[in-house]
Protein backbone atom coordinates (compact mmCIF):
# COMPACT_ATOMS: atom_id res chain seq x y z
CA UNK A 1 0.00 0.00 0.00
CA UNK A 2 1.44 3.37 -0.86
CA UNK A 3 0.21 6.44 0.96
CA UNK A 4 -1.13 9.95 -0.57
CA UNK A 5 1.09 12.54 -2.17
CA UNK A 6 2.10 15.59 0.57
CA UNK A 7 -1.29 17.04 1.68
CA UNK A 8 0.96 20.50 2.14
CA UNK A 9 0.37 20.66 -1.82
CA UNK A 10 -2.77 21.82 -1.25
CA UNK A 11 -2.84 25.37 -0.42
CA UNK A 12 -6.22 26.84 -0.47
CA UNK A 13 -7.64 24.20 1.80
CA UNK A 14 -11.54 24.63 2.69
CA UNK A 15 -11.79 21.76 5.49
CA UNK A 16 -13.34 22.50 8.97
CA UNK A 17 -9.73 21.82 10.91
CA UNK A 18 -6.64 22.03 8.88
CA UNK A 19 -4.42 20.65 11.39
CA UNK A 20 -6.33 17.21 11.58
CA UNK A 21 -6.73 17.10 7.54
CA UNK A 22 -2.57 17.63 7.24
CA UNK A 23 -1.93 15.09 10.05
CA UNK A 24 -4.57 12.48 9.15
CA UNK A 25 -2.37 9.39 7.72
CA UNK A 26 -3.37 7.15 4.57
CA UNK A 27 -2.71 3.76 3.35
CA UNK A 28 -3.95 3.58 -0.45
CA UNK A 29 -4.46 0.53 -2.71
CA UNK A 30 -5.54 0.36 -6.49
CA UNK A 31 -7.33 -2.35 -7.28
CA UNK A 32 -8.22 -2.05 -11.43
CA UNK A 33 -10.50 0.97 -11.71
CA UNK A 34 -11.39 1.19 -7.61
CA UNK A 35 -8.65 2.71 -4.89
CA UNK A 36 -8.93 1.95 -1.55
CA UNK A 37 -8.01 4.27 1.16
CA UNK A 38 -7.03 3.30 4.98
CA UNK A 39 -7.07 6.61 7.22
CA UNK A 40 -6.29 7.22 10.96
CA UNK A 41 -7.45 10.71 11.38
CA UNK A 42 -5.79 12.13 14.50
CA UNK A 43 -7.27 13.30 17.74
CA UNK A 44 -8.59 16.53 16.67
CA UNK A 45 -12.15 17.48 15.24
CA UNK A 46 -12.68 16.59 11.83
CA UNK A 47 -15.24 14.55 9.68
CA UNK A 48 -13.06 11.63 9.73
CA UNK A 49 -12.48 11.43 13.43
CA UNK A 50 -16.59 12.01 14.02
CA UNK A 51 -16.91 9.44 12.11
CA UNK A 52 -15.01 6.81 14.04
CA UNK A 53 -16.39 8.20 17.32
CA UNK A 54 -19.82 8.19 16.33
CA UNK A 55 -20.18 4.94 13.72
CA UNK A 56 -16.85 2.94 14.34
CA UNK A 57 -14.98 1.97 11.43
CA UNK A 58 -16.50 1.37 8.51
CA UNK A 59 -17.07 3.08 5.13
CA UNK A 60 -16.55 6.87 4.83
CA UNK A 61 -16.49 8.01 1.51
CA UNK A 62 -17.43 6.73 -1.80
CA UNK A 63 -15.56 8.40 -4.46
CA UNK A 64 -15.49 9.34 -8.44
CA UNK A 65 -13.16 10.67 -10.68
CA UNK A 66 -14.83 13.87 -12.50
CA UNK A 67 -13.77 17.81 -13.15
CA UNK A 68 -14.14 19.28 -9.99
CA UNK A 69 -15.61 22.15 -10.96
CA UNK A 70 -18.47 20.50 -12.99
CA UNK A 71 -18.47 18.18 -9.53
CA UNK A 72 -19.60 21.62 -7.53
CA UNK A 73 -21.92 22.57 -9.87
CA UNK A 74 -23.64 19.50 -10.10
CA UNK A 75 -23.76 18.84 -6.40
CA UNK A 76 -24.90 22.39 -5.84
CA UNK A 77 -27.45 22.45 -8.30
CA UNK A 78 -28.74 19.04 -6.35
CA UNK A 79 -28.80 20.94 -3.00
CA UNK A 80 -25.60 19.55 -1.36
CA UNK A 81 -23.32 21.10 0.58
CA UNK A 82 -19.79 21.44 0.24
CA UNK A 83 -17.80 19.77 3.41
CA UNK A 84 -14.19 20.16 2.09
CA UNK A 85 -12.84 21.30 -0.95
CA UNK A 86 -8.93 22.53 -2.20
CA UNK A 87 -6.69 22.03 -5.52
CA UNK A 88 -3.23 21.78 -5.97
CA UNK A 89 -1.70 24.33 -8.41
CA UNK A 90 -1.88 21.94 -11.74
CA UNK A 91 -6.02 21.88 -11.31
CA UNK A 92 -6.10 18.16 -9.27
CA UNK A 93 -7.70 18.31 -6.26
CA UNK A 94 -11.06 16.92 -4.63
CA UNK A 95 -14.24 18.03 -3.40
CA UNK A 96 -16.58 16.42 -0.72
CA UNK A 97 -20.19 16.56 -0.21
CA UNK A 98 -22.08 16.52 2.86
CA UNK A 99 -23.80 13.27 2.46
CA UNK A 100 -23.17 11.24 5.80
CA UNK A 101 -26.96 11.46 7.23
CA UNK A 102 -28.76 11.31 4.07
CA UNK A 103 -27.20 8.45 1.96
CA UNK A 104 -24.70 7.02 4.91
CA UNK A 105 -21.21 7.99 3.01
CA UNK A 106 -19.60 11.18 2.11
CA UNK A 107 -19.97 11.57 -1.81
CA UNK A 108 -16.30 12.97 -2.68
CA UNK A 109 -15.11 13.70 -6.44
CA UNK A 110 -11.46 14.12 -7.13
CA UNK A 111 -9.51 15.34 -10.15
CA UNK A 112 -6.35 13.44 -10.41
CA UNK A 113 -5.29 14.62 -13.79
CA UNK A 114 -4.31 18.45 -14.47
CA UNK A 115 -6.71 20.38 -15.55
CA UNK A 116 -7.21 19.82 -19.08
CA UNK A 117 -5.86 16.31 -19.30
CA UNK A 118 -7.92 13.27 -19.76
CA UNK A 119 -8.64 11.37 -16.55
CA UNK A 120 -5.72 8.82 -15.79
CA UNK A 121 -7.05 5.28 -15.32
CA UNK A 122 -6.30 3.31 -12.15
CA UNK A 123 -3.20 0.90 -12.82
CA UNK A 124 -4.24 -2.71 -13.82
CA UNK A 125 -2.77 -5.59 -12.00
Amino acid sequence: MAGLPPLQQYTALAVPNRDAFLTTKYKLANLGNMQRQLCQPPMLDCPHRRFLDSRGEGVLQIGFERDIDVAAAEGAALGLRELMRDRRANGTGFVYFDTLDEAGVVLMTRQTAPTGSPPTPAPRR
